[in-house]
């Protein structure tokens, strides 16, 4: 007998931000706040989750990369938005800052694919290699 995963997987996720992103603002089609606010702290946890991981993946790859350079900008983001308690007023704000997180994980996942692939191109610089052509100019 299989369990399920206690968190749920990406694929989870990228099917919950779709749905969130095509709720409307308006009408009766608008979604219960706590339906709403139950997929807030679902995506809110899961945009942490990735913003640590995408710290730390930043890390070994050169910082002047351009993958890096926009990964810390999401960071920034995140780092801003994520905290932030979520709205007390109609079901309209809770769905619009729902709507806003789950676009922020969109740039979160986007930025670690970014990164990860720099990662396997092996974007740090050899410092040794450069070094050694350094060295041997100077020799001469």
């Amino acid at each position: 007998m299989t369990l399920p995963p206690a968190v749920p997987d990406k694929v989870q996720f990228l099917e919950a931000i779709e749905v969130v992103l095509g709720w409307p603002l308006d009408g009766p089609d608008v979604p219960p706040t706590d339906v709403a606010l139950s997929l807030l702290t679902q995506l809110t946890a899961y945009g942490q989750v990735l913003a640590r991981d995408l710290e730390a993946q930043c890390g070994s790859v050169f910082e002047g990369s351009p993958a890096v350079i926009e990964a810390r900008h999401t960071l920034g983001k995140a780092a801003r938005r994520l905290p932030l308690p979520p709205p007390a007023g109609p079901d309209k704000a809770v769905v619009h800052r729902t709507q806003d997180v789950a676009r922020l994980v969109q740039a979160l996942l986007r930025a670690v694919g970014r990164v990860g692939e720099e990662q396997v191109r092996g974007s740090r610089p050899n410092f040794t290699r450069r070094a050694a052509r350094h060295n041997e100019g100077s020799a001469r």
